[in-house]
């Protein structure tokens, strides 16, 4: 069986398909209709909705509104540029009369400045927009880089560089280019510049900083677009890669995940003969042979899931793709020798992929895993789930304002998780932005947009930097796809 990157990632983008077979349908019965026969009356809206409803922004960022109307024969559609968007206070933050582009003008002293937006269409009630604009906060441009990639990996290394290696350029085959960003003043007006190439191209693949400050990169697909069973080590002190022993089962779209005892495990992913996996192998730098050796095998084969390591040292595996969306759960606990083990868990509430889990640190729910997004398949999806291991429960946690996959989940150092970016159906490259801020009690927790990325981009990398000398902790965010091809810049964001 022969699974194409190009087929792989049109199964994790079902959406675009479901609109090209819509357009096809829409067609079809358009040219029924010209042969006679009572035309179908047209669909009358019947319920418009505005997300978000809450925007903290910065002065001189912008965030945007949306509308959205559900009609009566079922489906939805975005109808901004219909709703007459107006703010209550120009000194404190514009919006396009028809965009619903809200920009931060000022802010109070000390305290973020307050107004709200009005949304406005005939025949409809609409809820009002509440906005705060703070001073900090921001989102700059950070450097280009040649080529443009997307399905890239990255990775912080210990002296607080970024290593970006991998992913694909505009043909679609792997690149082998590795660069460093460097967010040191010094290193401001060049701020990338290239370290030694992979000894192998690849796109899909993962990244994982080992304890002894080296980089791990294992599998993904290669140059010829095959599976790649290839792995090898970035040393930062000598910019050198050092090709390593292959893996057991060449896979992408996997999972790497550093244990507690400095061990490496990979899970499951795709692989270009055999078809989706349920394997795992787990590599010890430690070892005298430092060979991946296989591990237990998961109970259900999936990819495109996620992998977070809980505070007791057990990894939970969460949903993903085996042919259709995953619901079901797994929990992989090591063992002090040989083979860990895989235990069934409660299942999510809804099936998705192609989403992000985040361990949470503080607050009620610290220790509990927020799972965000992702596609069901069918629908993009913007519910959030929250587990908790003490209870082996699945709580709903609220929405997004925008649902989205592939996007990027950052946990800050407040405790708070930045979403970024991503696709839809209605946007396959987004700019918007999206926190969550945990509860000081109870599990729900609150979802606020924050100001948008420069531009959109959906299959980029997001890297939490080091604290700047103002104490500042900001996103990297780099490359990814958007709709005129591979992004070639980053941009910092805060």
């Amino acid at each position: 069986m022969f699974i194409s990157r190009e087929v792989m990632k049109n199964l994790s983008n079902l959406s675009f398909a479901r609109f090209c077979l819509a357009c096809a349908i829409g067609i079809a019965l358009m040219l029924i209709g010209c042969g006679g026969g009572s035309p179908t009356p047209p669909a009358k809206l019947v319920g418009v909705s505005i997300s978000p409803t809450s925007v903290s922004i910065a002065v001189g960022t912008t965030v945007g509104l949306n509308a959205t109307g559900t009609y009566s024969n079922g489906k939805t559609a975005y109808i901004t540029n219909q709703v007459t968007w107006t703010s209550a206070s120009s000194v404190i933050a514009t919006v396009g009369i028809n965009t619903g582009v809200v920009t931060g003008v000022s802010a109070g002293s000390g305290v973020p400045a307050t107004t709200f937006i009005t949304p406005t269409l005939a025949g409809w009630t609409l809820p009002v927009v509440n906005v705060k604009v703070s001073t900090t906060g921001g989102v700059t441009a950070s450097g280009n880089f040649t080529p443009g990639r997307f399905d890239h990996a990255a990775a912080l290394l210990t002296d607080g560089r970024v290593l970006v290696m991998g992913g694909y350029k505009a043909n679609g085959k792997a690149l082998d280019i590795a660069e460093l960003y460097d967010p040191s003043p010094s290193a401001s007006l060049v701020p990338w510049t290239t370290t030694t190439h992979l000894n192998q191209g690849r796109g899909d693949h993962t990244a994982t900083m080992l304890n002894n400050g080296k980089v791990l990169v294992a599998g993904g697909v290669n140059t010829a677009q095959i599976g790649e069973p290839s792995t090898e080590l970035y040393d930062p002190a000598a910019s050198s890669w050092t090709p390593i022993s292959n893996l057991n089962t060449t896979r992408s779209y996997h999972t790497a995940t550093l244990l507690t005892n400095g061990k490496v495990l990979l899970v499951g992913g795709a692989n270009t003969v055999i078809g989706i996996l349920n394997s795992a192998e787990i590599y010890d730098p430690a070892a005298p042979s430092a060979t991946w050796v296989a591990d237990a095998s998961l109970h259900t084969k999936r990819y495109s899931h996620t992998a977070t390591l809980l505070a007791n040292g057990k990894v939970l595996v969460v949903g993903g793709f085996d042919g259709s969306a995953l619901a079901s759960v797994e929990l992989y606990t090591p063992a002090v020798s040989g083979p860990g083990s895989w235990t069934q868990l409660p299942s999510l509430t809804t099936a998705r992929y192609s989403h992000t889990a985040t361990l949470l640190i503080t607050g009620p729910n610290a220790g509990k895993v927020l799972v965000v997004g992702g596609s069901d398949g069918i629908n993009d999806l913007a519910s959030a789930e929250l587990y908790d291991p003490a209870n082996n429960t699945w709580s709903q946690v609220g929405s997004l304002g925008t649902p989205r996959y592939n996007h990027t989940a950052s946990l800050l150092p407040t405790g708070q998780v930045q979403v970024m970016g991503g696709s839809n159906a209605n946007n396959f490259n987004l700019a918007s932005v999206e926190l969550y801020t945990p509860p000081a009690s109870g599990v729900q927790g609150t979802w606020v947009a924050t100001h948008d990325l420069v531009r959109g981009r959906v299959t980029h990398t997001a890297t939490l930097l080091k604290p700047d000398t103002n104490n500042i902790s900001k996103v990297l965010v780099v490359g990814g796809d958007d709709l005129a091809g591979p992004v070639p810049d980053s941009e910092l964001y805060w």
